[in-house]
């Protein structure tokens, strides 16, 4: 075969075509190579998250800290290792991102305080050795405050914990020998708290040197509150106001102190109104209960109450929607058991507080003991240790929690008036708070916790009030039973049934009946057993049935 072919002209194409396709295989390996070295890119942004969630972002048009060129030259000065050193592999990294038009790439920062030992990882994997001198660059910047964990900013929050960011923050904190580098932080938007009632003083988890606020009352310039921040109870918030706060706190540089700087904030706190505080008794005998009320409360769970004697138990506040005000209610069960003499309650709601007086006198009601003529038989096989314990779990367990709606309404059911169980009324055979003696037993004696009714078998038992049914069951000393809630912790007993007539979660209305009466559990022939509970507190329902539950009145 003969081929024609003019060289010349061969080189001069293959010439063109390498120099046409040249840059075109340039700008791959260069887009390549860019990818993976943004110090030979110029980046229009550059997003570092640290370990503990704060971010820094720098722009090619704002960045004061040269935050890009010092990033950049941490990546270039950088040298290849094979993999990551196993103290560092897993730990926590700072992560930068860098942006390029529509390009990100992200690479993990492995710095230390050691300056010899920095790494990162680029986007495909690969280590390197941070240079000493880059490492050392990047510590002398505010972004390594991460790095000392003695150093932290302080946390200053507000209300129910909500934490307020410094309008402008001045932090040093010690990184070697004497050296402090300062971290500067500000932040532009104001924090506006609504509706939080009246809890209106700042706390920090790093108590402050010296701290100052100011207080301004809607748009006034002029200050209601100038001082210290920890006396603000000397403040009277006054009702739908919004306050605006200016703190300024300092942290002093001490001997051998790791940090010290300044802070100022501002926010501002809408008052719903300012808390007020009531008993509804000033004095009730052992075995009743009285009713703290608290008004202008948005939150009943922020109230707090401490008392100068021990009750064993925790008192709980529960909303009142019934009533028109945003109010609140804790009931106090006073027990049988209690010394008298007066106790003195501690409130307080955000920067409100009054200590309230109860005097608790000596029990009224009748003859402290009696006997019960309940067989041996049921005695020996209803009234063992281990009876004792079901009952006492049970107990605990059906008052372990309470419904949150108020169901009760004016007075409770009294049997002994009202003529519900016979036609001429039910006698009291075995009144609240007696120590009944088993002449059966022994010589064994309980303490009663409630009213015993004599009724003739299959009566039906009312409801003393409306309520929820939370229990409808049976056990050894109470045979069969029923529990309702009438909610803020109150509950009624109805015991010794013979049948049923409610189920758990029903809603019963006043006198509605609950079951029938009966001969079952530790009892004697003839009788009904009810009982008032306030938590798991036995409580005389003698006050109930003459008065209903009474409340504070604030007119």
């Amino acid at each position: 075969m003969n081929l024609n072919i003019d060289f010349k002209k061969f080189f001069i194409l293959l010439l063109a075509l390498i120099v046409l396709f040249t840059p075109t295989y340039i700008a791959i390996a260069n887009y390549h190579t860019t990818k993976e070295n943004p110090q030979n890119v110029d980046a229009t942004m550059l997003t570092i998250k640290d370990p503990d969630g704060r971010v820094t972002t720098a722009t090619s048009k704002n960045d004061t800290q040269n935050l890009i060129p010092l990033f950049k030259s941490i990546n270039s000065g950088g040298s290849s290792v094979a993999s990551l050193p196993e103290n560092i592999s897993g730990t926590a990294f700072l992560l930068a991102t860098f942006v390029t038009g529509d390009e990100e790439i992200s690479y993990k920062y492995y710095f230390s305080t050691d300056s010899s030992s920095c790494y990162y990882t680029d986007g495909s994997g690969n280590n390197f050795r941070i240079s000493s001198s880059s490492a050392k660059a990047f510590l002398g910047t505010g972004l390594s405050i991460y790095l000392y964990r003695n150093a932290t900013p302080p946390t200053m929050t507000v209300a129910d914990n909500v934490e307020i960011k410094p309008a402008v923050l001045k932090w040093n904190y010690l990184v070697t020998g004497n050296t402090f580098q300062e971290h500067v932080e500000e932040n532009k938007d104001p924090v506006v708290l609504t509706d939080v009632g009246n809890v209106l003083a700042p706390s920090f988890d790093i108590e402050p040197s010296a701290c100052t606020l100011k207080v301004y009352a809607g748009n006034s310039t002029t200050p209601v509150w100038d001082g210290r921040y920890d006396q603000l109870s000397a403040l009277n918030p006054a009702r739908n106001t919004t306050y605006r706060f200016e703190v300024s706190a300092q942290w002093a540089q001490e001997a051998g102190s790791q940090y010290y700087g300044t802070a100022s904030y501002s926010y501002s706190v809408f008052v719903s109104a300012p808390a007020v505080f009531k008993l509804s008794r000033s004095a009730i005998y052992q075995g009743e209960f009285a009713v703290i009320s608290v008004l202008n409360v948005s939150d009943p769970s922020a109230i707090t109450i401490t008392c100068d004697h021990k009750l064993n138990y925790t008192p709980v506040f529960y909303a009142d929607t019934t009533d028109g005000n945003e109010s609140a209610h804790a009931l106090i069960p006073i027990s049988y058991g209690l010394e008298k003499g007066t106790y003195v309650f501690t409130v307080s709601y955000g920067v409100s507080s009054e200590n309230l007086s109860l005097l608790v006198e000596d029990y009224r009601y009748g003859y402290k003991s009696g006997t019960s003529a309940v067989s041996k038989e049921r005695v020996d096989t209803l009234y063992t240790d281990s009876d004792i314990k079901e009952y006492n779990d049970l107990l605990k367990s059906i008052c372990s929690s309470s419904e949150n709606v108020k169901y009760f309404s004016d007075k409770f059911l009294n049997y002994e008036t009202a003529g519900v169980l016979t036609a001429k009324g039910a006698a009291i055979k075995a009144g609240f708070g007696r120590f009944i003696t088993l002449k059966n037993s022994s010589g064994k004696t309980y303490e009663h916790s409630g009213i015993d009714f004599a009724v003739s078998a299959g009566v039906e038992i009312p409801a003393m009030n409306s309520g929820k049914v939370v229990f409808a069951g049976s056990c050894d000393i109470l045979g069969n039973f029923v529990v309702i809630d009438h909610g803020f912790g109150l509950k009624t007993w109805y015991a010794h049934l013979s049948e049923l007539s409610v189920s758990v979660g029903d809603i019963v209305t006043k006198a509605q009946s609950v079951g029938k009466s009966g001969d079952t559990g530790l009892t004697e022939p003839g009788r009904v057993h009810v009982g008032v509970t306030v938590y798991d507190i036995p409580v005389a329902p003698y006050d109930i049935w003459a008065n209903g539950v009474v409340f504070a009145n604030f007119e």
